[in-house]
Parts: C-alpha cells; structure tokens; sequence
C-alpha cells in the first residue's frame, strides 16, 4: 500500500509540474503559440487515429511483458484513477510542446524537426533510465510523423494520454521498487 501511495503522490507531483512547466513555457513563448498555429485541432481523417492508436497497442504489448506493468495495466484502483488524470494532462501538454511547439519551431530543418523533437522529448523522460529514453524517443518519431503528415496534434493526444493512462501505474510502481 505505501508503494501505491508513493506512485500516487508522484503521478500528482507529474500532474502539477507539468501544468507549472507549461504556464511558464507559455508565458516565454505566448507570441509564438496559438492554437490555430500549431494546429491543435481535430481531424476527419481517420489514418493517424489508426496509426496512433495502432502503435500504442504495440508498444503496450511490448511494456506489459514487465510483470508490474501487466499487473497494473488493466487494474481500476485510485493508482488507475490518477494515472488516466496524468494522463490526459501530459497528453495535452506534452504534446503542444513537443508536437506543436518544436516541430514547428524546427519547420525550417525539414523532416529533422521530428528528430529534433523526439530526441528533446525522451530526454524530457529521463526517469525512465535509457531504455524508457529510447521507447520514448521511438514515440517521439512516430507521434512527430503523424503530427507532421496530417497537422493534427489531436491523434497525438489521444494515443499519448491511451498509452499513459495504461502502463504508466505499472511503470511507476516499477520505478519505486528498483
């Protein structure tokens, strides 16, 4: 149970330390973000739902093979309840920022804005040690294409904030037992 509580207090402090992080992030970059600019916007095609939510069933194939994050998964607890919450909120800002926000502050590098911003971004996960860095970098990559071939951060969302409100409880109860 205190381990549950620890993963609880930590999925909050992600919670508000993204929130902090992106009140201020905006507040540097308010001349450069508006929501029509970094096409926060959904889409009626249908593909990069597909492809994003395609890819987080694989990656979750991949993630439940670490027994926490199998036990964790597909469990309804309040662990659940606030990791779907951090979810949702990390969705959204994390991928204005990583998404909207980079890619398109790189435009100018071509495709390589989404090298540029996936490489930002796993560095941004940190805590979850190199391989995690490299599972989120490879995120990164296919997150950025279907951001950058559709111009639509609401795919992104929506597979980000799936995929989190799934493996996350596991991964950090992990975290806390190495």
């Amino acid at each position: 149970e205190s381990i549950t509580i620890k993963a609880e207090l930590f999925l909050f402090s992600i919670i508000i330390g993204e929130i902090i992080a992106f009140i201020i992030f905006y507040t540097i970059n308010r001349k450069d973000i508006y929501f029509k600019s970094i096409n926060f916007r959904p889409t009626k095609n249908p593909i990069p739902y597909i492809l994003g939510i395609g890819f987080v069933l694989i990656y979750t194939m991949i993630q439940i093979q670490i027994p926490l994050v199998r036990e964790y998964s597909f469990t309804f607890n309040t662990l659940k309840l606030f990791s779907i919450f951090a979810a949702i909120v990390a969705g959204i800002i994390e991928e204005t920022i990583f998404r909207g926000y980079l890619i398109n502050y790189f435009k100018s590098k071509g495709s390589y804005s989404i090298i540029i911003s996936s490489l930002i971004f796993s560095i941004f996960h940190i805590t979850w040690n190199v391989f995690g860095m490299l599972g989120t970098f490879i995120l990164g990559l296919i997150f950025g294409y279907i951001y950058f071939k559709w111009n639509s951060l609401f795919p992104d969302i929506i597979s980000h904030a799936l995929l989190d409100s799934i493996i996350e409880p596991g991964m950090i109860i992990s975290f806390f037992l190495i």
